[in-house]
């Protein structure tokens, strides 16, 4: 189990905990005050999550690009490097062809050489693409 999933069970099970302790162990306050202290705790571990979530798992991942920001730094690198973009695109020729394995061995003969590391993680998500997709038959 990831940090974050850990993380979410025991902020989740620590407010739903404290809601049903303030239900149980108040018995003697009205029903509506007692129901919005238990929506309260439930918030506030919310909260917590989301704080704990920000401080420390955040910094583990580090910024993560949205898929257009990737796109456009690769696009720029292939602007300048027109060789490899050529690869690519044979590449994506190969695999709409059916032909994942020569597809591959280009993925894997780019990925000896010199790239930028953006243009790498692209590049790794391509390969793993092509073996699922030779894996299933598809």
């Amino acid at each position: 189990m990831d940090r974050r999933k850990k993380l979410t069970l025991w902020t989740t099970a620590l407010s739903l905990g404290g809601a049903l302790l303030v239900l149980l162990l108040v018995p003697n306050l009205d029903p509506w005050t007692r129901i919005a202290i238990a929506f309260g705790f439930m918030i506030g571990g919310q909260c917590l999550r989301y704080w704990l979530n920000e401080r420390y798992v955040r910094k583990k991942y580090g910024k993560r690009l949205t898929r257009k920001e990737m796109e456009k730094e690769v696009n720029e690198y292939f602007q300048a490097h027109v060789d490899i973009a050529a690869r690519f695109v044979r590449m994506d020729e190969l695999r709409r062809k059916g032909n994942y394995h020569d597809a591959i061995g280009i993925a894997n003969a780019l990925r000896k050489e010199e790239l930028s590391p953006i243009v790498h993680q692209y590049l790794e998500y391509k390969l793993a693409q092509f073996k699922k997709m030779e894996k299933h038959g598809l």
